[in-house]
């Protein structure tokens, strides 16, 4: 089998599992789907350092649409026409924007509704300030045959075994199916514990101590 660096190796080792013929067109046909519907059930459950992205907004508007890979905010961060950084602009709830909004004056937090930023107050917001967005990408592979993506070629077996998953409604009572269940959970199970070692390594909680 082919080592897993991109959709197309991806799909042969999905075919040799489930030990499909190459030309199968009705295989062949089912596969994006499958792996589209693995990408989308893995969202709520994975979450990894790879998946951090930032993107740059210079041009304000209101709303500002987010990126097309968004997942979950992290922080927003505010420059000045120069490029000095003027702040962390916190994320308010949409209450806390209303008072934002009286109140008035530079901008003072900023919050997602559907798939808007809204950064308020506004419009007294400094037109020539810039942001740049931090935020959480959800992982997806593009539609050309070797398209990749840096959790696919980190983790193959959560790609391959999430994925084959997925075929589980066009093979019934598969013995197979169990089997992958298992790799799959042992697999997010290893990327989340590694995710959590290289997001706080070895750091220590210490507790104040207590009163007397």
């Amino acid at each position: 089998m082919p080592t897993i660096v991109d959709r197309t190796t991806l799909q042969q080792t999905m075919a040799a599992f489930l030990q499909r013929l190459d030309g199968d067109a009705d295989y062949d046909a089912q596969v994006p789907t499958l792996i589209q519907l693995f990408e989308s059930a893995i969202r709520p459950k994975f979450r990894s350092r790879l998946m951090k992205k930032r993107t740059a907004i210079t041009a304000f508007a209101d709303p500002i649409a987010v990126p097309a890979d968004f997942r979950a905010p992290l922080t927003l961060l505010a420059f000045s026409s120069t490029d000095v950084l003027k702040g962390e602009l916190p994320y308010r709830t949409s209450r806390q924007q209303i008072d934002d909004e009286l109140r008035g004056g530079d901008p003072q937090g900023w919050t997602v509704e559907g798939s808007s930023i809204y950064i308020r107050p506004y419009p007294s917001a400094p037109a020539d300030w810039k942001y740049r967005l931090h935020y959480y990408a959800y992982p997806t592979l593009g539609a050309g045959v070797n398209d990749t993506n840096v959790v696919l070629t980190t983790f193959p077996n959560l790609y391959l075994y999430g994925s084959l998953l997925q075929t589980a409604p066009l093979l019934y009572h598969d013995e197979r199916i169990p089997v992958w269940q298992k790799f799959f959970e042992d697999a997010l199970e290893d990327v989340n514990a590694a995710n959590d070692d290289e997001e706080f390594g070895t750091m220590q909680i210490s507790m104040p101590a207590e009163a007397v």
